[in-house]
């Protein structure tokens, strides 16, 4: 893992402090219930058959945070300074690698309870321009393993039966990544004499409205379900969720205090019996 930040202070009103992580974290199991739960792939029998990035890996992250006092403090004229100095704007900026996932077999199964994938034959991440709503993966990359005929299955009218256990691995494809801004405004005015302010503040979340998807799995599963041999309304491939789109809102706040304002560094010495 490697990690970089860098603080610019007082720098013509500019303070900034940016965070990278390049990181990968693997794990056979991700969750509360650590080392008791039940594997994806390969199940209490074999659990090092879930070997993979964990679920809480996100290659990179990268993190700005940014804060602009705006010229106008100095003025000499009172009421320009009053109206025009003192305004904050502040920018959160995160940009983060999705997270990853397992494509799952939903046309035939082992009935082993050691998890169910299908044959993974390329890559199945496409480039950013190539990807759709309905096409956020290359489909074509994952192909299902044949049901047998076997008559000890079919006389059972068990007819999905799988020949062999597919290739696949826990947590091979990566979902939607984050790209977002939020941003705010803010100034204090201290209109009421010492020690009393008011604390505007107009926000805004996912300023630019950039959509930004969050999964590409099925309600209620825990991986990618490769369901269109059986299902007519299958979405395997689609996009199932989204973050959420611009937030704004407006606050007041009223503060008031004794002695030092919220913030100053105070000290004190006190002498002691034996000074």
């Amino acid at each position: 893992m490697r990690r970089h930040s860098r603080s610019l202070l007082a720098l013509l009103g500019l303070t900034s402090l940016a965070n990278w992580t390049w990181s990968k974290q693997m794990d056979t199991f991700f969750g509360e219930s650590g080392e008791n739960g039940v594997q994806m792939i390969g199940g209490q029998w074999h659990p090092e058959c879930s070997y993979g990035p964990s679920d809480a890996n996100h290659t990179h992250r990268f993190v700005a945070a940014l804060l602009y006092e705006l010229p106008g403090k100095h003025l000499a004229d009172r009421i320009l300074r009053a109206a025009i100095g003192g305004w904050q704007l502040n920018t959160i900026t995160t940009f983060e690698s999705g997270a990853p996932t397992t494509v799952l077999n939903g046309y035939t199964s082992s009935y082993d309870f050691m998890g169910d994938v299908p044959d993974r034959t390329c890559n199945g991440t496409l480039s950013r321009g190539s990807r759709t709503f309905t096409h956020q993966f290359n489909t074509d990359c994952y192909v299902e393993p044949a049901a047998s005929t076997d008559p000890t299955w079919v006389d059972q009218g068990i007819l999905n039966f799988v020949v062999h256990r597919g290739n696949e691995r826990r947590n091979n494809l990566v979902g939607p990544g984050i790209n977002n801004w939020d941003i705010s405004l803010n100034k204090a005015f201290r209109l009421f004499g010492e020690g009393r302010e008011l604390q505007f503040r107009a926000e805004s979340f996912n300023t630019f409205n950039h959509t930004q998807w969050s999964s590409i799995n099925p309600p209620g599963y825990n991986g990618v379900l490769d369901d269109h041999l059986t299902n007519p309304v299958s979405t395997f491939g689609w996009v199932t969720g989204a973050r959420n789109g611009r937030h704004m809102q407006l606050a007041l706040k009223f503060v008031f205090w004794y002695g030092a304002p919220p913030g100053a560094s105070v000290s004190c010495t006190c002498a002691g019996p034996f000074d």
